[in-house]
């Protein structure tokens, strides 16, 4: 591997990280607004999450649901906070998931393997392609 190749590559692999801690947190943090009984429509419109995914880590982690049409309930101060910290994840994972974006797509323009981008990123090498032929990039390198 070239020199580039090595670097486009070991960006991908700390891409890979801060999004993997980041997502962490984030679900950590809806974990944390179920136990402190924060609406789930609140939860959905911050994290940016789907109800469905909500749902699962909170009964995951035993969280008890919440009776429906509680989103127009005053929060209090601590579910303010814990919704405020959510927000922040939220726009880190953002941030975190357009690095990881651009960093698979720049391991294909200097003609990383695709063997290699699977092993950083645990995408089988057909989705990979698939990102790859979106962005116009040819397997071993360059533009199509």
């Amino acid at each position: 591997m070239s020199t580039e190749q090595e670097a486009a590559l070991e960006a991908l692999k700390g891409a890979v990280a801060e999004f993997t801690a980041a997502n962490q947190q984030r679900e950590e943090l809806i974990v944390e607004a179920g136990e402190a009984r924060v609406p789930r429509a609140r939860v959905e419109e911050t994290s940016g999450l789907s109800r469905s995914t909500i749902w699962k880590l909170w009964k995951a982690a035993g969280v008890p649901p919440l009776p429906a049409g509680t989103s127009h309930l005053q929060l209090s101060d601590k579910q303010r906070e814990i919704l405020a910290r959510l927000g922040d994840a939220a726009d880190r994972c953002r941030r975190a998931e357009e690095g990881y974006a651009e960093n698979l797509l720049n391991c294909g323009r200097v003609g990383v393997r695709q063997t290699l981008v699977a092993d950083a990123t645990g995408y089988g090498r057909e989705r990979i392609r698939q990102k790859w032929r979106e962005a116009g990039i040819k397997p071993g390198g360059g533009k199509s």
